[in-house]
């Protein structure tokens, strides 16, 4: 490496082949393709190897977005999509396939803040669509990263069954959860999510 930000991506292009996602280079993280401090007002998932549009942002800069839920999307700034993951792929490290999908989705459309040019397939069709990106600080950054029920933390779906998610679930709730869920014949505990507390032990 003939320079300091080319010595970082080596050492993260190592640390990738470990395939753990608990490993990587996070000081420089921002160094990963496609560079940019701005991303699209989307939350992008991979489904069936497609990346889809599966969120737009609440915010008025997702409503004008122009793109729609279930887009499929094809090239950003006439860069084929492919073009992007094969560039990204050696640097993000994960320890599947989904897992690097999920990371990969994360970073998918990010840029220099403003216009960016996004070709999708909707409805068959291939429709180009003028977006623009948004700097990081200015959108939910929490978006689109679980798949839990929204709404409460403790409740009862119907008479016999009681729901706790692990997201927002406080150690020193648990008790008082588990008591008000008493009578329930079945618990569904929701792990789709990245605790806020580490209640485990306690449940």
């Amino acid at each position: 490496a003939g320079e300091a930000d080319a010595y970082a991506l080596a050492m993260m292009a190592v640390i990738a082949r470990v395939r753990d996602g608990h490993a990587n280079l996070w000081s420089h993280w921002h160094l990963l393709p496609p560079r940019g401090e701005a991303r699209l007002p989307i939350v992008v998932r991979f489904v069936e190897d497609e990346p889809v549009v599966a969120d737009v942002e609440a915010s008025w800069r997702g409503a004008r977005s122009g793109l729609e839920r279930g887009d499929v999307i094809l090239a950003l700034d006439g860069r084929p999509v492919d073009d992007l993951v094969t560039t990204m792929r050696p640097y993000v490290g994960a320890s599947n396939e989904a897992a690097l999908r999920r990371d990969v989705a994360r970073l998918l459309t990010r840029g220099d803040r403003g216009p960016c040019e996004v070709t999708v397939r909707r409805g068959g069709d291939a429709v180009t669509v003028a977006c623009e990106r948004v700097p990081d600080g200015e959108l939910d950054q929490r978006a689109g990263r679980t798949h839990d029920l929204p709404g409460p933390v403790c409740r009862r779906l119907g008479d016999d069954v009681g729901y706790l998610k692990l997201a927002g679930l406080q150690r020193t709730a648990v008790a008082d959860h588990l008591a008000s869920l008493a009578g329930t014949r079945g618990l569904i505990l929701d792990l789709r999510n990245y605790p806020t507390d580490f209640p485990i032990f306690d449940l």
